[in-house]
């Protein structure tokens, strides 16, 4: 009757712990983390008095939409008097082209007379005194025309020179006129309409809500059960499933970031694995906590 009942006892034994062997291995993992959305800071690529700012926070803006326009009023003062500065420039290269024309002339004149008095002196018609004359106003009209020609060169580089700064300025100008660089929504606006806006600095923050990431970390026994292209759900703590897909599996293993650590995994190395999440309806959000099950 002992026998009988050791039997019984064995069988069940054996049998809890085949079905809890088997429980274990069809285990679900459960993840946790949070969506984030890809955040994009829309600088001033100049400085300026917010004229008109047509945004505001939770909006949503695609991009090539005109988010501010800065006031001009400087810079195209400037660029005035540049043009100004432009104009003298044109008359004085004007002036030194003329000064130029008849530098030449004035030096083939004195050519011609050099020769014919070379000539005088040598059959002693005239004296040396008449050849070194001419060599002296010889020398200079070479002078003259030399001075002038580079004139009329430094007049033609500050030419070039204010052409440059009228295009950086110009250039200033046009990015008065902020324009959305992507499709996304306003979650932070840094300055208000009416304030100065400097140089560089950052007017708002966009973040495209409609596609989302999460990531999670998995232990190296974990890397055979996910791949690139993988198909997921993930749930937010209301219930609701999100269809996801795996986009990138770090190569590099990690310690546990501190954010999730426990006493079990404190000195674990993991793999950081990056899950894209579509939200067309835009009703996750960025930060949103959720769960990732394998």
């Amino acid at each position: 009757m002992n026998k009988i009942r050791i039997y019984i006892i064995t069988a069940v034994t054996v049998l809890l712990l085949t079905a809890f062997a088997c429980s274990n291995k069809g285990k679900v993992q459960t993840y946790t983390t949070t969506l984030e959305g890809i955040a994009v800071h829309v600088p001033s690529l100049t400085g300026g008095i917010i004229n008109q700012l047509n945004v505001d926070e939770g909006d949503w803006v695609t991009s090539g939409d005109t988010l501010a326009l800065l006031d001009t009023r400087e810079l195209k003062y400037q660029a005035e008097q540049i043009d100004a500065s432009l104009q003298e420039l044109a008359s004085q290269k004007t002036i030194a082209e003329n000064n130029l024309a008849q530098a030449r002339k004035d030096l083939s004149y004195i050519q011609d007379k050099q020769q014919r008095t070379q000539r005088l002196v040598s059959g002693d018609v005239l004296p040396q005194q008449n050849e070194d004359d001419i060599n002296n106003l010889m020398q200079k009209s070479q002078t003259m025309l030399t001075n002038t020609s580079n004139q009329l060169e430094l007049l033609k580089s500050s030419a070039v020179k204010l052409q440059a700064q009228k295009k950086i300025l110009l250039k200033k100008i046009n990015d008065a006129i902020i324009i959305s660089p992507a499709e996304g929504k306003v979650t932070t606006l840094y300055y208000r309409q009416g304030e100065a806006l400097a140089p560089f600095a950052n007017l708002l923050e966009l973040i495209n809500t409609k596609s989302l990431e999460a990531k999670i970390y998995l232990p190296e026994s974990m890397l055979t059960k996910v791949k690139t292209g993988m198909q997921l759900d993930v749930k937010t703590e209301s219930g609701q499933e999100f269809p996801a897909a795996v986009t990138n599996i770090s190569n590099k293993a990690e310690f546990t970031p501190k954010t999730i650590l426990t006493k079990d995994t404190r000195a674990a190395m993991v793999y950081a694995v990056t899950l894209k999440v579509a939200n067309p309806q835009d009703i996750l959000k960025d930060g949103m906590p959720v769960e990732v099950q394998f």
